[in-house]
């Protein structure tokens, strides 16, 4: 594989990730050893770490991420606040609703639930504050099998207390 080949698909990784990511898992994918990725991310900070640049490269010891130059928080917040007021689809709303009756959940537990892929959605109620990343499961800790718990935050919670108050009885006695 060409070291073009690489820093592409390194790129798309660590983009569609939107969170810190293993240079080793990365490398596992790619099916490269992690000093080539080390070589292929130094060469995407000289892209992308430049001040006119919206988007830095992090190397975090082990790992990498995207993220938005500092330099730009100020409209990224805005565009954040306008999405963050908008009103809840009916995914977002069922994905409330599997979480506040089991939680705590992985993603990947909503997703087998729901029967697709709900990243869009859990980040968006993370954004607007309905849910919480509180920890990390057991399974695999300290590897990449860890994954997020989700909790309702306080906000979502007071919600879902009045909304089982208005439920019918035998609903809220299967709870």
């Amino acid at each position: 594989m060409s070291t073009e080949d690489i820093t592409g698909r390194a790129e798309a990784i660590l983009f569609a990730s939107g969170e810190p990511m293993a240079l080793d898992r990365i490398a596992q994918a790619l099916g490269v050893r992690t000093h080539a990725v080390e070589q292929v991310l130094a060469g995407l900070q000289k892209k992308y770490n430049k001040p006119e640049s919206g988007v830095h490269l992090l190397l975090l010891g082990d790992s990498a991420q995207f993220c938005t130059n500092p330099a730009f928080i100020e409209p990224v917040r805005a565009a954040l606040d306008l999405k963050r007021n908008t009103p809840l689809s009916q995914a977002a709303m069922e994905v409330l609703a599997v979480v506040a009756y089991n939680q705590p959940v992985t993603k990947a537990f909503v997703e087998q639930v729901r029967g697709v892929d709900c990243s869009g959605v859990v980040g968006s109620l993370v954004q607007k504050g309905l849910l919480e990343e509180r920890g990390l499961t057991n399974e695999g800790a300290g590897s990449a099998g860890e994954k997020y718990q989700f909790y309702v935050s306080d906000l979502a919670e007071k919600f879902t207390a009045f909304a089982t108050s208005i439920l019918p009885d035998e609903v809220k006695e299967t709870r």
